[in-house]
């Protein structure tokens, strides 16, 4: 339990003290003062927000003059300018990514973050996002396909269209990344009567059992995340918050050697 005293917080544990003699036995009370691990979080916080919020005017500057650059709104280029501004181009990306994540961490650990949900079509929003990464998956030559529900034309749920996007785009982001190429990828859809399912399924390296139960930890990486690509470990936390905040859940399911399938749920109507 935790009481706020004086300004501090403390933790307060209370438990039996048997005793052979009942004359000794009670109550054992251990209180813990939390003061400094809560400042330390708070401070934390603050500086991530901080930083974050620092660097997305000037990236957003930066990938605004590249995009010039690459469209040739600024002059012809010639190959290895080319080249160079794609390099720009692709880590300018990947530091908005990484500053959006940083934002959105410090939203959820400060229960800042808020869904504005209503009734949408989940079939328009997951098509919408498989377009979306059609380019990444063909670069790898993925076969990405979308699979839907047997004559649904339409499969309304109660949702945060945005959110519920930036889920999709990090599972299928993922599923592209650590696939092999000449993988394949289904995004399915099911509809039931209390929730709708969307499950992106690969044919990629797997994850082990033993590394799934820290998947959508902060920070976590599965070993080979760490040998192979980049990244900061908050994708899948982000997700997990951002499904939960709606009434869903997200589950991982891999054995580990042929492909991982991550399927979220999302409520028909409001909960």
């Amino acid at each position: 339990m935790l009481v706020d005293s004086g300004g501090h917080q403390l933790a307060v544990t209370a438990g039996p003290f048997p005793d052979p003699d009942p004359s000794r036995a009670g109550v054992i009370l251990l209180i813990r003062d939390l003061s400094a691990e809560a400042e330390a979080e708070r401070v934390k916080r603050y500086f991530v927000s901080m930083v974050g919020h620092e660097l997305r005017t000037p990236l957003t500057l930066i990938r605004t003059t590249i995009d010039l650059l690459h469209g040739h709104h600024a002059g012809g280029l010639n190959a290895t300018q080319e080249r160079i501004v794609e390099v720009l181009r692709q880590n300018s990306e990947r530091l908005m990514t990484l500053t959006s994540d940083l934002l959105d961490m410090s939203a959820l650990d400060s229960g800042r973050m808020q869904i504005v949900p209503a009734s949408v079509d989940l079939i328009e929003i997951v098509r919408r996002a498989v377009r979306a990464a059609a380019g990444a998956a063909g670069e790898r030559k993925h076969q990405l396909r979308l699979v839907l529900p047997e004559d649904a034309n339409t499969v309304m749920v109660w949702a945060d269209t945005p959110r519920v996007e930036q889920v999709l785009s990090n599972l299928i982001s993922n599923a592209i990344k650590y696939t092999p190429p000449n993988g394949e990828i289904d995004v399915r859809i099911e509809g039931g009567r209390a929730f709708a399912s969307v499950a992106v399924a690969d044919s990629g390296i797997g994850i082990p059992p033993e590394e799934q139960a820290g998947l959508f930890e902060k920070f976590y990486r599965t070993s080979a995340g760490r040998r192979t690509t980049g990244g900061t470990g908050l994708g899948l936390a982000i997700a997990r918050s951002i499904v939960e905040l709606h009434g869903g859940e997200i589950v991982c399911d891999s054995d580990g050697q042929t492909g991982t399938t991550f399927t979220f749920t999302l409520p028909r109507r409001p909960l």
